[in-house]
């Protein structure tokens, strides 16, 4: 109803909107960024996007969930430019995965967009072999006769995929709990399938 109402141009839509997630959004967003100068610019940029965005808002998609997601990107992006990512990437992660109304299901579709692009920065051949390997259930063996490549070839390519992989999933796992990531991943597979 809010969607549409902002969809509309109703300002009193936003200002409702404004009121309402006010204290869940300065919440999430001290407890990662420990800053009340912070929060507050990144609350008012939320709701200025939201506002700029109201025509692509999704009528599919919580509109909590949304404004959460637009927050913390914009923090994320605040972030970058202060040169202190990796200290907060973790706090981001965990907090992620605690809130309710729908971001756990937005979160979740992120985890699997990071794994999907951790999987494509793999060179051509070891991402074939991966993806035969771990999403259509090849063995190495299988694999190394439909390439014609050795046995040892694709473990080879195996072992550098997992450690790179593993590299760049690692803080989620250690964050949000290996059990969510598993879940994440089983939930979504059938998008790399």
């Amino acid at each position: 109803m809010t969607i549409h109402k902002l969809q509309k141009n109703d300002i009193k839509a936003l200002e409702d909107l404004y009121d309402n997630l006010y204290e869940r959004l300065y919440l999430f967003l001290i407890r990662i960024s420990k800053s009340h100068e912070v929060s507050e610019d990144i609350i008012q940029s939320t709701f200025i996007k939201v506002w700029d965005n109201r025509k692509k808002l999704s009528t599919e998609k919580p509109l909590d969930a949304q404004v959460f997601v637009i927050a913390r990107n914009l923090l994320l992006n605040y972030i970058k430019r202060q040169g202190i990512e990796q200290q907060v990437i973790s706090s981001l992660t965990a907090v992620g995965a605690e809130v309710k109304d729908g971001m756990q299901e937005v979160y979740c579709h992120e985890i699997q967009d990071i794994y999907e692009n951790t999987i494509n920065q793999l060179p051509k051949k070891r991402k074939e072999i991966y993806k035969l390997r771990y999403l259509k259930g090849f063995s190495n063996k299988e694999i190394a006769e439909k390439l014609d490549i050795s046995p040892n070839t694709v473990e080879n390519h195996l072992s550098q995929a997992n450690g790179f992989i593993r590299k760049r999933m690692d803080f989620l796992k250690q964050s949000s709990g290996f059990s969510f990531l598993l879940f994440c991943f089983i939930k979504n597979l059938n998008r790399f399938l």
